[in-house]
C-alpha cells in the first residue's frame, strides 16, 4: 500500500515521556490493522551488525542524535515491509530535528487532509524523569546507573533544545496536530485520549470526531501553549 493511500500517525514527545508504550497499546488494540514503526527499535535492531555497532554504539549509548541519512533510510526500508494488510501506519521517533519533518512530509507521511495525524506528548520534566527512572528499575535490577542518567539528560536536553523548530516546522505542513497531555497515567488517562482520535481516523464514519478539550499548558521548556489541542 502506498504511504500516500495509508493513514499516517505520527508520535512526537521527550524521551520516556510515553511514545513507546502508546505504540504497544495501538498494536494490541488494532491488530494487523495497524503496524508501528519505531526509529529507536531500528537503530537498536542494527547494533546487531558488527560494523553499525562499531561505528555508532558509542553515539546511541550517549543518546546523540545518529546522523539523519541513516534513519532515513531503515526508516525507508522498514516503511516498505509494511504489511498490506495493515491501513494504519504509527511512526514514533521522526522528528528529533527539522529537517526530519521536511522529509516526513516528502514521503507523504504528514497530509494536509483527513488520513494523517501527529499526537504531542506533553509531560513536566519531573513526570518525565520519573518514568525514565521506573524504566531503569525493571531493566536494571533497581541498580542505579549515573552513566545512564546522565545520557539521559542529555538525550533530553538535545530533544528540546530542537523542539521549538521541530514544531514550528510540523505546524508549517498544515497536518492535523493533537497536543496530550501525558502528566496522568498512561493507561487509565492518556491512552482514553488517543484511542478516541485512533478510533475516528480508522473508522470516522462509525465513531464521532472527538470533542476538543481545553489544552492545560505544562512547565517544560518548548511544549507550552502556543497549540490548541484539536477535534
Amino acid at each position: 500500500m502506498a504511504l500516500q493511500h495509508r493513514k499516517n500517525v505520527l508520535l512526537f514527545g521527550a524521551p520516556c515521556v510515553c511514545k513507546g508504550f502508546i505504540g504497544r497499546l495501538a498494536q494490541a488494540h488494532f491488530g494487523n490493522r495497524l503496524t508501528v514503526v519505531g526509529t529507536g527499535n531500528l537503530v537498536r535492531k542494527a547494533l546487531g551488525s558488527p560494523s553499525f555497532a562499531a561505528e555508532f554504539a558509542k553515539m546511541v549509548s550517549e543518546r546523540n542524535l545518529v546522523p539523519d541519512d541513516i534513519i532515513f533510510h531503515l526508516t525507508h526500508k522498514a516503511l516498505l515491509e509494511v504489511p498490506t494488510t495493515s491501513d494504519v501506519l504509527l511512526l514514533d521517533g521522526l522528528g528529533r530535528l527539522p529537517n526530519q519533518i521536511d522529509w516526513a512530509e516528502a514521503q507523504g507521511l504528514l497530509a494536509s487532509k483527513e488520513g494523517s495525524l501527529s499526537f504531542v506528548f506533553n509531560a513536566t520534566p519531573s513526570i518525565i524523569r520519573t518514568r525514565w527512572a521506573d524504566r531503569q528499575t525493571r531493566n536494571a535490577d533497581g541498580k542505579r546507573n549515573d552513566n545512564a542518567l546522565r545520557d539521559f539528560e542529555n538525550g533530553l536536553k538535545i530533544y528540546l533544545d530542537n523542539w521549538p523548530k521541530v514544531l514550528a516546522r510540523l505546524r508549517h505542513t498544515g497536518t492535523k496536530i493533537v497536543q496530550i497531555t501525558a502528566n496522568a497515567d498512561i493507561e487509565t488517562s492518556v491512552w482514553p485520549d488517543v484511542l478516541s482520535h485512533l478510533n475516528h481516523l480508522v473508522n470516522p464514519v462509525a465513531v464521532p470526531p472527538p470533542q476538543p478539550r481545553t489544552f492545560q499548558p505544562c512547565h517544560l521548556p518548548g511544549f507550552g501553549g502556543t497549540l490548541v489541542q484539536t477535534a
